[in-house]
């Protein structure tokens, strides 16, 4: 399973204008903001609530610019983004809330990513990395191999 997207730094309408109008839903435009705005859909550095309203804003002009074949992903990760930015810490009602509603949004943040690996040739979010061990016996080539356990 991937994690969750990071959220961002930059605000995606603010610095492109990603969100206008005048810019339209297109595959092009969608991959050219996931390109500009890599950095911080990878890598947050997330340390104040100015930062956390700006990755809000980045991830509702993403929603903004998105074909409409991704639209709702990216709708159901801005709110996600937006109910972990409500946490008041050392609240445990308001963690869990946010735990749960961004659990709830890893549908959503597999189908934007492989959507926009499809689309755009461009990696968001964790790769999936199996985490199941394989059993005992494998097969290789046609022959059984025994695993020291």
């Amino acid at each position: 399973m991937r994690l969750l997207f990071p959220i961002g730094l930059l605000v995606c309408a603010a610095v492109t204008g990603c969100g206008s109008p005048d810019n339209g839903r297109t595959d092009a435009n969608y991959c050219a903001a996931v390109n500009q705005h890599l950095a911080e859909l990878n890598a947050p550095s997330i340390a104040t609530a100015a930062d956390v309203t700006r990755a809000v804003s980045l991830y509702r002009a993403m929603s903004d610019v998105a074909p409409l074949a991704v639209e709702k992903e990216w709708d159901v990760l801005t709110i996600a983004y937006q109910t972990a930015a409500t946490v008041v810490p050392g609240d445990q009602a308001s963690m869990q809330h946010a735990v749960d509603t961004i659990r709830a949004s890893q549908q959503s943040a597999n189908a934007a990513a492989d959507y926009t690996l499809r689309l755009c040739n461009i990696q968001i979010g964790t790769p999936t990395v199996p985490t199941t061990l394989l059993s005992q016996s494998t097969t290789v080539k046609g022959a059984t191999t025994t695993k020291p356990g």
